[in-house]
């Protein structure tokens, strides 16, 4: 699941970089003057920092790898959920927010169970 999410967030990054390169530039060295790239970034930054942390699983304990995986993850569908919300004018507002709160309630039931397997171990 991480992987094709990962796999989304870089063909979205590669097709805007495609159509606007000084765009992308700017927002990922932070120069951006919109708060919907910062947002966009960090939840990039924290999918990226997933994916990594999953690569290493097996040479993590699991009692670091899970809460650290799934803080990444909650921490980056937020900012996700946040990057999309305050971009106008791309989505109309009731399919914006119908799509946010699929991935709110998404996030609920993973980081739910995510967080009874952290109380079993």
């Amino acid at each position: 699941m991480g992987a094709a999410i990962l796999a989304l967030a870089l063909a979205h990054v590669a097709g805007l970089w495609l159509y606007s390169p000084e765009d992308i530039t700017d927002a990922l060295l932070l120069r951006a003057l919109t708060t919907f790239s910062a947002w966009g970034v960090a939840g990039f930054a924290g999918l990226l920092a997933a994916g990594i942390v999953s690569t290493l699983r097996r040479q993590i304990p699991p009692r670091i790898w899970r809460p650290l995986h799934l803080g990444l993850a909650v921490a980056s569908a937020l900012c996700a959920v946040i990057h999309a919300w305050l971009i106008f004018g791309v989505i109309e507002p009731n399919n914006k927010a119908l799509l946010c709160l699929v991935i709110l309630a998404s996030l609920a039931v993973g980081a739910s169970s995510g967080l009874r397997l952290l109380r079993r171990s």
